[in-house]
């Protein structure tokens, strides 16, 4: 941040959270209602959540300087921010802004910051946690930001903030005092900001964390060691009048619970993390009634597995990190079960089939075809300007997907609206992978139709080819789709000036397509066609084209 930004007549106020926006850091609220602890609460948790009548909030671990010194880890970029800003702001002045209430030893606290060198001697800490009544943190947060306000001093006024709810009041500031400029940053996970104006729509979209939720859901299981899930259930809000809670697993019942609404989704995907640990846990016969006490062994592998699974994602998917809290519009995503086994039929090697019923109760079909039994949708070939070599073509295959008993001939997945998506999507994408192990392929490949979905099934075959080393991805005409193994088709072109892998023969004949036309005449046949014909229409178009290169040189 350059000096001169701060050269006004007024100064700056830059205004920094502290918990998950420069540091990462492991404290919980206890929820204390009739002298027992009814919920546990993260700093995002806390931050949104609104007391019941007779609940009250018990902060030790807040107020423990040892803690927040020895578990805190610093946010690479917004310690350098705030760093700079120090440095340079010379028209600035700059506050730390917590929920938290003082802590039990103030020396520690500061040591945290000092020990990151930071001059602390520079920054005043507010504690917004000491002021009295039960309004969220936000509110009390903003009974800070109007006292300088109200000075007069400050023509720009700008928060850095890894809460929603902040961020929103914060920004209603500005019908307070239209003569300020406010500007509020949200902070990712990693250090990332991205300015949130006011009325700005915060909520993702349901598609947008579906997608997130497919791309997790293998990370997730293979850091917890998972081979298969329990029955999970995504709603707004979890109704629990026991014991009110963002996320829980039921071991009796073998179901997950968690709550989206007012929630980051990265924040949601921890939860998750979180008690799928729970339930491999509860696999392997560790749980018992003790297992969910603050502090027990069971909850501490809890936190760790799930933190690890999040910083692999991160790590895979960066783009997520400026993603925004879910604030509307997801009642109820989706209610998964990818509990049950799928059936795979090995029977006939050229047509591999899986069958596996989704937590909606509907059944769906999995196939591998040899291209030879599919031709109607399309050939390897399609992916190429020149014909795929006879042992090449027989070691590629075609992925139908489609409900049990739904006709495929209206190549649609048939998952819409059926609250599955990612449940589905999530074992199609393992099975893929699967099969590619087990059977060797190279080249999967499977045609759509729906146009709204292409963007979906790209993304989808960029990640199964980068989770394949060696292999890579492509699409072609916005509707067909394919990985395949890069080494495998590394010579394919180099093949046809000269006339070789002609492909079956006869089979050109056989098909239709007329031998002797020409280069365009052939092209245009397989533009029109489908299948055989439009493969081998593109071979001998190639070839010859190939071989009229040559003459030339």
């Amino acid at each position: 941040m350059r000096a001169r930004e701060f050269s006004r007549s007024k100064k700056d106020l830059i205004i920094f959270d502290i918990d998950d926006t420069l540091l990462h850091t492991t404290a919980q609220i206890s929820v204390v209602k009739d002298g027992k602890i009814v919920q546990r609460l993260t700093n995002q948790d806390f931050n949104r959540y609104q007391l019941k009548p007779g609940e009250e909030f018990d902060f030790g671990e807040f107020r423990s300087a040892e803690k927040f010194n020895k578990e805190s880890r610093p946010i690479g970029p917004m310690i350098r921010k705030l760093k700079t800003i120090l440095a340079h702001g010379e028209n600035s002045k700059v506050i730390m802004l917590t929920a938290r209430s003082d802590f039990d030893d103030r020396d520690l606290f500061l040591k945290t910051f000092t020990d990151l060198g930071i001059d602390m001697s520079q920054i005043h800490v507010h504690r917004a946690g000491n002021l009295p009544g039960d309004a969220i943190p936000a509110e009390k947060k903003a009974v800070f930001v109007r006292k300088y306000a109200d000075t007069g001093l400050y023509d720009h006024i700008r928060l850095y903030d890894d809460s929603d709810s902040n961020l929103h009041v914060f920004n209603s500031l500005k019908n307070e005092y239209p003569d300020i400029d406010f500007r509020a940053y949200y902070v990712g996970p990693e250090g990332t900001t991205e300015p949130i104006s006011e009325g700005k729509n915060l909520s993702d979209h349901k598609d947008n964390f579906l997608e997130m939720f497919e791309k997790f859901l293998p990370i997730a299981m293979k850091y917890i060691g998972l081979k298969n899930l329990p029955r999970m259930k995504f709603e707004a809000h979890i109704h629990d009048d026991v014991q009110p809670t963002f996320g829980k697993y039921e071991n009796g019942e073998h179901v997950l619970y968690v709550g989206l609404m007012n929630r980051h989704p990265n924040d949601i995907l921890r939860t998750v993390a979180h008690e799928l640990t729970h339930y491999k846990q509860d696999t392997e016969h560790q749980l018992d009634s003790d297992s969910g006490r603050t502090g027990s062994p069971i909850e501490n592998e809890a936190h760790a597995v799930a933190g690890i699974v999040m910083r692999h994602f991160n790590k895979q998917y960066p783009e997520y990190l400026s993603s925004k809290p879910i604030t509307e519009g997801l009642d109820e995503i989706f209610d998964t079960n990818a509990g049950k086994q799928a059936k795979w039929d090995n029977s006939d090697p050229e047509s591999v089939e899986m069958t596996f019923t989704a937590s909606n109760g509907v059944q769906y079909n999995l196939s591998f075809s040899h291209p030879y039994q599919e031709p109607d949708h399309g050939s390897p070939d399609d992916f190429f300007d020149e014909g795929i070599p006879d042992d090449i073509f027989d070691r590629c295959r075609y992925v139908m997907f489609n409900q049990t008993g739904r006709s495929v001939r209206d190549y649609k997945m048939g998952i819409e609206g059926t609250g599955a998506a990612a449940e589905v999507f999530g074992i199609v994408v393992n099975a893929m992978l699967q099969y590619i192990k087990k059977n060797k392929p190279v080249m999967l490949y499977f045609w759509a139709s729906e146009p709204n979905r292409a963007k979906l099934y790209t993304r989808m075959i960029q990640r199964l080819a980068g989770s394949l080393p060696g292999w890579t991805s492509k699409v072609v005409n916005g509707n067909q789709f394919a990985i395949y193994k890069i080494q495998a088709f590394a010579g394919i072109e180099e093949n046809f000036a000269d006339g070789k892998h002609p492909g079956r023969k006869g089979l050109a004949k056989r098909m239709g397509v007329n031998t002797k036309a020409s280069v365009t005449s052939l092209r245009n046949t397989a533009k029109h066609s489908t299948g055989e014909k439009a493969r081998m229409s593109h071979w001998l178009a190639n070839m010859k084209a190939g071989r009229a290169k040559a003459k030339k040189k």
